[in-house]
Formats: structure tokens, sequence, C-alpha cells
């Protein structure tokens, strides 16, 4: 994985993945070059920043779609769904 050697990567997390345990359901890799992890189960739309290593405590599962190219977005339907990989 091409983010796995840069556990220490500030990225952007929904404040209810971190605070309230909700499941991480869509990974951004936006245009600027951040990661976004958010939870489709939002309940105040706050952000976090946490470094990347931190998500992935949170979610290991995430590790399946560090790679994904600069413009795109990985989401599912649940935490145990596959990941489906399409532009933004």
């Amino acid at each position: 994985m091409i983010l796995e050697d840069n556990l220490n990567l500030a990225v952007f997390c929904s404040e209810s993945i971190l605070k309230h345990g909700k499941g991480i359901d869509s990974v951004f890799h936006d245009e600027d070059g951040d990661f976004q992890f958010i939870s489709n189960q939002e309940e105040d739309g706050k952000i976090c920043l946490l470094s990347l290593e931190e998500v992935v405590d949170i979610d290991a599962s995430v590790k399946e779609v560090l790679d994904i190219p600069i413009g795109y977005v990985a989401f599912r339907v649940s935490p145990t769904s596959e990941w489906i990989i399409e532009p933004i």
C-alpha cells in the first residue's frame, strides 16, 4: 500500500467516527491530495484532523483502499461490504 509507509500523514475524519464509533463508509482522495474518512451516519458534520495511523487503528479495513488515486472515492454499504471505487 502506498500510504502505509506514511502513517503520520494528517487526514480528515468525521467526528462521529472518532467520538461515536460510527463506521467508515467512504474514503475520499480529493483533488488536493487529502484523504477524508466519512461515515454515512453523520450526526453533525464535524470533522477532526487525525493521523492516518489513528484512522487505521479505528478501522484496519481502510488499508484496502489507501492506494486509490487522487480524485477517487471508495465507498461501501456497510462495514462488512466490499469497497467500490469510482471517480469523485
